[in-house]
Parts: structure tokens; C-alpha cells; sequence
């Protein structure tokens, strides 16, 4: 696939952005609407600018490019947002990615990569069983519209597949989290929601608080605990799926995440220890859509991927608060700026 062009949609973001950077010997191409992303930071890739919506545009890169692999990380991706705004996400995550498959199919495509999400598994917070790993075949019950429009969308690809010859891999990220450890490209988000984050900016005087919600859960503080999975390792696994289908012919449903589940009052103590600041922390009511406990099973990625999860818990900690101590200064100096290519 190196001499091949490769479709990534939402390359600007976060995790594209890592991909990116990861695959920069591959012959990428980025679309994305840019409405969160940034095209400044992606320097390994060429940027179209525009949105699933925009079939002609599509239909352009498809005409130009051939394509054979697409992966599509475009979406929105929270959890609070979508119980607010849920028509907002079966758009933009449902309909918009369905548009996309149709032209993908149009043009014959052989490899599709899905982001799904962890959530599309619901609370496995279980009485009898607190330490429940969560499996590739349990039974999947989303509890917010987010997880919902991951969970159609799987179904939709697989049906495709079936019908239109083309392999797929479905990728549940657990928390991507972290930064390259060369810290290029890292995290960023003007209204940022996501946790580690939120209690980095804080220990950084960047914003004025921080909250806990929730501290009432049947875990071993109170708070909830995650699987926090390294971007770079959520990167890497993009490239084993890509080899495994090339290579067996074969579509996969997988969980990638470090298999290890850590409280959000274990996030706070590793800010603190690394900022040497003690944190005030707030404590407000659970959030509507939050399940208790959230930690996968990595067994089936190791055993067909052969992927191995390289970063700890320390580590993501770590690169993300230098990360952001290094760039977020001079942020603003680029963020207006924008590297693309005119359809």
C-alpha cells in the first residue's frame, strides 16, 4: 500500500494528526472540514479542506486519487454533547459517514478502516463481576447517542462488506490519550472537554477549575475508572489492521486499549506528581450517558494484530504535559493558519 494513495477523513484531528505523522512514508491524503482540526499542524500529509457532505468534492479526490483504502476518523466524539444535541450526532456520525461508504463503494474500494468507540458497549460495571474486561463478543448496549451512531454504523459497514467485497476493520478505541513523544503534534481542542487534558490545563493555571462527576460509583474510589490507550499506540494499530486484511484477505472487530483500567482520582495524583502542584478538586453529580467502568480486553488485537500496547499510564501523562507546556504558549500563533490543497 506504500505506493498507493490512502484516504484518511478527519486527518486534522487528534488521532489523524498522529496517523498522519505515523504514516508519513505512505501517500496520504486528508480530508477534513477543519472545523476542529487544524491543517498547520498536519505537515506529513496533503489537506483537502471540506466536508462528507460535499459528495462533489468526494467524488473529485475519489476520481484523482483511486483509492483503494479509506480510513475514517471523521465524527464528533462526546458523549455529554450528543445527549444534548442527538440529531446533531446521527447527522454528522450516521448519515454523513453512510454518504461517504456509498461513494467508497462507487469507486471500488477494497479496505475500509473504522474509529469506533468503546462506548458502543454501554455500562460493564457489573455486581458480580467489577473487573469485567470488556470482550469483542459481548453484547453491546450504547447508553447515549454517541455509542448509538458507533454501533450503526459497524452494523451498516459489515452489511456493505458482505454485499460490495471489501474488507474492513472496526477499531473500538478505548481513551486515546497522550502525545508523540517527540511532541510535534499533540492535543488540542479550543473548548476542551476530555479529561487528562482538562486536568493538565488546570495544573497549568490555564483554566480556573476542575470537577469530578460523580464520586459515588461502585468502583475502588468512588470515581470512574478507563482504559487510557496511547495515541501512538491507537496509530500503530491502524497500520496492523491495514497489513492483516492485505495480508489474510480477512475483516476484523477489534478493541484497542492498554487493558488496564486507572480511576480518575489516579489521574489526578499523576499530575500532581509530575507538576508538583496539589490540585483543588470539585465534586458535582454524575453526568447522564457515564458508565462506571470502562476497561477492555486486548487479547484479540494482540493475537491477530500483533499489537502490543508500548506507552503506560505514565507515559501519556507525561508526553501530554509536555506537550502542552511547550506549545500551548505560542498556540495561538498558528492556529489561525491553514496548509491545504483547492479542490
Amino acid at each position: 500500500m506504500e505506493n498507493q494513495n490512502i484516504l484518511i477523513t478527519g486527518g486534522c484531528g487528534y488521532i489523524g494528526l498522529h496517523l498522519s505523522k505515523l504514516m508519513k512514508h505512505y501517500n496520504i491524503i486528508i480530508y477534513d472540514n477543519l472545523k476542529f482540526g487544524n491543517s498547520y499542524m498536519n505537515k506529513f500529509s496533503k489537506v483537502y479542506k471540506g466536508d462528507l457532505s460535499e459528495e462533489n468534492k468526494l467524488d473529485f479526490l475519489f476520481k484523482k486519487y483511486k483509492f483503494k483504502l479509506v480510513i475514517h476518523l471523521a465524527g464528533l466524539a462526546h458523549i455529554s454533547e450528543s445527549i444534548e444535541d442527538p440529531k446533531l450526532y446521527y447527522y454528522n456520525n450516521l448519515i454523513l459517514s453512510i454518504k461517504l461508504l456509498n461513494i467508497a463503494v462507487k469507486y471500488e474500494i477494497k479496505y475500509f478502516i473504522f474509529s469506533s468507540s468503546c462506548t458502543v458497549y454501554g455500562n460493564h460495571l457489573l455486581k458480580n463481576d467489577k473487573q469485567h474486561k470488556m470482550k469483542e463478543d459481548d453484547f453491546i448496549k450504547p447508553i447515549n447517542p454517541y455509542g448509538n451512531t458507533k454501533m450503526m454504523f459497524e452494523s451498516i459497514l459489515i452489511d456493505y462488506s458482505n454485499k460490495y467485497n471489501f474488507n474492513y476493520s472496526i477499531l473500538r478505541y478505548f481513551n486515546a490519550c497522550g502525545s508523540d513523544p517527540e511532541f510535534e503534534v499533540g492535543e488540542y481542542h479550543q473548548n476542551e472537554k476530555r479529561i487528562i487534558p482538562r486536568i493538565i490545563k488546570y495544573s497549568l493555571g490555564l483554566i480556573d477549575n476542575f470537577c469530578i462527576f460523580g464520586n459515588d460509583y461502585d468502583t475502588k474510589d468512588g470515581t470512574a475508572v478507563r482504559d487510557y490507550t496511547h495515541v501512538m499506540d491507537i496509530a500503530k494499530a491502524h497500520l496492523c489492521a491495514l497489513n492483516y486484511m492485505i495480508n489474510l484477505k480477512k475483516s476484523l472487530v477489534c478493541n484497542i486499549g492498554s487493558g488496564k483500567g486507572y480511576s480518575i482520582n489516579d489521574l489526578i495524583k499523576l499530575v500532581e506528581k509530575i507538576s508538583e502542584k496539589k490540585l483543588e478538586i470539585k465534586i458535582k453529580k454524575r453526568r447522564e450517558g457515564d458508565s462506571g467502568y470502562m476497561v477492555c480486553s486486548n487479547k484479540l488485537a494482540k493475537k491477530l494484530l500483533k499489537w502490543e500496547p508500548e506507552f503506560t499510564i505514565e507515559d501519556i501523562i507525561y508526553t501530554s504535559y509536555q506537550w502542552y507546556s511547550i506549545h500551548l504558549p505560542k498556540i495561538k500563533d498558528f492556529l489561525h493558519l491553514e496548509r491545504i490543497y483547492n479542490i
